[in-house]
């Protein structure tokens, strides 16, 4: 508890700055990272027993499936994310088709939830979650070779995330020994993630002031140079 708790207060932090950073620039990305942080600490919270005994004590029904749904709706909010803050709409089409494909497996988990037992609905996200890490982490590197400046960032907290999520994984369908990082690798990884991810939003909105800034020079070089042309112009017609 004492663990989990460290973990919640830190992405409390997180959730904060980046909502408050959200309504100064109203940028969507914020606000898409804000839901995914709030989705994975609800999980979290539900996966370690804190939810049901805080905050839905009395809901026995939800409490049965609401770790599927929080972990779903946490992976779906993620990848809408990776789509809106890396642009691969843009630069990797065929990824963001994929991911698009995985919100909607997402959206059908949810509701699969009622039908299908927990362990079968649980393995399944696990397993699409291990795979949606690797397409982030191959976006990631590939637009980081390419020069797409925020990659750099999300790349490396991606990384910490991936590992936690490989090793959690590998833990639950029992391939490594259960030990104290297997069982926080996740946590710790989140954790990392939100933290470099938070630099990789402020990175972005430096990157674009700067484009900005050299926007409005060039145009002011522009002006500069049509009234020496003008001047010039006016020169000649005055003088023989």
């Amino acid at each position: 508890p004492q663990r989990t708790s460290c973990f919640q207060q830190s992405m409390a932090v997180m959730l904060l700055y980046n909502l408050f950073v959200f309504i100064s620039v109203r940028d969507r990305s914020y606000l898409l990272y804000v839901l995914y942080v709030t989705f994975l600490s609800l999980y979290q919270l539900s996966a370690h027993g804190l939810g049901f005994q805080y905050l839905w004590p009395n809901a026995v029904a939800w409490g049965s499936v609401s770790n599927n749904v929080l972990a779903a709706c946490a992976m779906a909010f993620a990848i809408l994310f990776m789509i809106d803050f890396l642009n691969l709409r843009t630069h990797l089409r065929r990824v963001s088709q994929l991911f698009y494909g995985v919100v909607v497996c997402d959206v059908i988990s949810v509701v699969m939830c009622l039908v299908l037992p927990a362990a079968v609905i649980t393995q399944g996200i696990y397993s699409v979650g291990a795979c949606v890490a690797v397409l982030g982490l191959y976006a990631g590197f590939s637009l980081w070779h390419k020069g797409h400046d925020a990659a750099r960032y999300f790349s490396i907290a991606f990384m910490w995330f991936f590992i936690g999520i490989l090793l959690f994984v590998l833990n639950k369908f029992s391939v490594i020994p259960r030990n104290f990082i297997t069982e926080q690798a996740m946590m710790i990884g989140a954790m990392l993630e939100a933290l470099l991810l938070s630099l990789a939003l402020a990175e972005r909105i430096n990157q674009e002031k700067k484009k900005r800034f050299e926007a409005q020079k060039l145009v002011v070089e522009q002006l500069a140079e049509k009234e020496k042309a003008e001047l010039k112009l006016a020169h000649r017609v005055l003088h023989d």
